[in-house]
């Protein structure tokens, strides 16, 4: 409720500045002065009202047109799906050290999904070098308007482990990246770019974890 008085009275304070509205208000303030000054200059009230009534009327729509001139000519479309993140889990004592990010991808359209390829950059955890190419495991199919988990792994070679291990992480640890991807909407190609995105996770294998 309090947002709708504030919305009002901004909306009232903008007629106000209008200068078709003041010339109407000056209008009826003179017609009312004419009246004081000269006894047989009669208006009727109604007459008042509907100066004042022109002016704030006409004054409205010019304050609706300068609005809805800076409004979007067309409403924005949804993109066809979007990415969601969901976990990670790095283990660094395995015989081959991996990385793993687990993703919700969610399809919003009529039509199926295909991810044809999908791309963890960046991936970086607190005070550790970024990590990339991190890739889909395989190509996935949503089916129109769900959602499926999808999984981006490949392996750490030495120096990233080392450096993983140099940081120290404390579980659950936290890690911001983005996400590229590639994917087929019925027979339209979609190319899309997540924005920074924050995920928790898990890191075994480092000594003093908690």
């Amino acid at each position: 409720m309090k947002n709708v008085v504030s919305d009002l009275l901004l909306y009232v304070r903008l007629i106000a500045r209008k200068w078709v509205f003041l010339l109407f208000a000056a209008l009826d303030l003179a017609a009312f002065i004419a009246q004081l000054l000269y006894p047989g200059f009669r208006l009727p009230q109604l007459a008042f009202l509907l100066i004042i009534l022109v002016g704030l009327f006409w004054a409205g729509y010019q304050v609706y047109r300068d609005i809805a001139a800076h409004l979007p000519s067309q409403p924005i479309k949804p993109f066809p799906y979007e990415l969601l993140p969901l976990s990670f889990n790095i283990a660094l004592r395995q015989e081959i050290p991996r990385i793993e990010v687990w993703l919700y991808a969610v399809n919003h359209q009529s039509k199926e999904l295909v991810l044809q390829s999908l791309d963890v950059m960046g991936f970086r955890l607190s005070g550790s070098p970024s990590l990339d190419d991190i890739s889909l495991s395989r190509k996935t199919r949503i089916p129109p308007r769900q959602s499926r988990q999808v999984l981006c792994r490949r392996h750490l070679i030495e120096a990233e482990v080392h450096a993983i291990e140099r940081t120290q992480q404390r579980n659950p640890a936290n890690a911001t990246f983005l996400a590229t991807t590639r994917a087929l909407v019925g027979r339209k190609h979609v190319h899309y770019e997540t924005p920074s995105l924050s995920v928790n996770g898990w890191v075994s294998g480092i000594p003093n974890s908690s």
